[in-house]
């Protein structure tokens, strides 16, 4: 699987440097994870790759670690404000305890197929945001049994822009996701500043986090997170990211690591 994958970008890296590419730079949903208010151009397919790396260790005894990879966000645009949007993904969950076996998983979890719609465009006089809105749906057979979940889920967000300078921006998203086994939704939050570096770098730094009610103990906990990245254009249509990020509260992860790479074609 792995060798296919590769093979498969090495082709696109290889045609994307010869053929002849957009006038506007690609925009992409990774490796932040502030959802971009821009769609995809009509009748663009956009592939964004990647892989994410993450590790918990909860005492002396016991270390959990969790990877996605590939995750895949496959986006075709339909038209100047509106984008499809398929979302496939293999992950592996290890759980290490000081004195037992090791457990060690891995698999699919459920498609998520949805749509992103432009709302508003930016009024920067009026401090008015570029708006978009995510909605998903998250299928609960189209999943490998030991990630399947009880009932198919919705997911939502509101995306917000703002641009502050020539070069700099600022975003933040608000939403809602479910996790296909429960009723108690997690309320999600990001707020994220990008800059252009020149010479095709970018850097972003971000804080986000998500705040879920349980029902026993009855209370809202919170999981809050910070991470920083680059990304560099090969080309208007090619893009490589990296990043990583420190949790900051108990019940988030210690630290997790993540790169992918972005294109589209015509």
């Amino acid at each position: 699987m792995q060798k296919i994958i590769l093979i498969v970008l090495l082709s696109f890296i290889g045609l994307s440097s010869q053929a002849q590419t957009a006038s506007v730079p690609i925009k992409t949903d990774r490796p932040d994870q502030t959802e971009s208010p821009s769609t995809t151009p009509p009748r663009y397919f956009q592939i964004e790759l990647g892989g994410l790396f993450e590790s918990t260790s909860n005492s002396r005894n016991f270390s959990e670690h969790n990877f996605l990879f590939p995750t895949i966000l496959t986006k075709y645009g339909l038209s100047r404000t509106v984008e499809f949007r398929l979302i496939t993904e293999l992950a592996g969950n290890g759980q290490m305890i000081r004195g037992a076996k090791d457990r060690f998983s891995t698999g699919i979890k459920p498609v998520i197929v949805g749509m992103k719609v432009n709302l508003f465009k930016e009024n920067r006089k009026k401090f008015i945001p570029k708006t978009s809105f995510i909605g998903h749906l998250g299928i609960s057979r189209l999943a490998s049994n030991f990630y399947e979940t009880s009932r198919s889920f919705p997911q939502f967000r509101f995306l917000m822009e703002h641009t502050l300078t020539d070069k700099t921006s600022f975003g933040y998203n608000l939403g809602m996701e479910w996790n296909g086994q429960t009723n108690n939704p997690n309320t999600i939050y990001t707020v994220t500043l990008a800059r252009n570096l020149g010479k095709g770098f970018g850097g972003f730094a971000e804080f986000y986090g998500f705040f879920r009610r349980n029902d026993i103990p009855k209370e809202v906990q919170g999981d809050h997170r910070f991470d920083a990245g680059l990304t560099y254009l090969l080309n208007n249509d090619f893009q490589f990211d990296v990043s990583g990020g420190l949790g900051l509260t108990e019940n988030a992860p210690d630290y997790f690591l993540s790169a992918g790479i972005s294109f589209r074609f015509r």
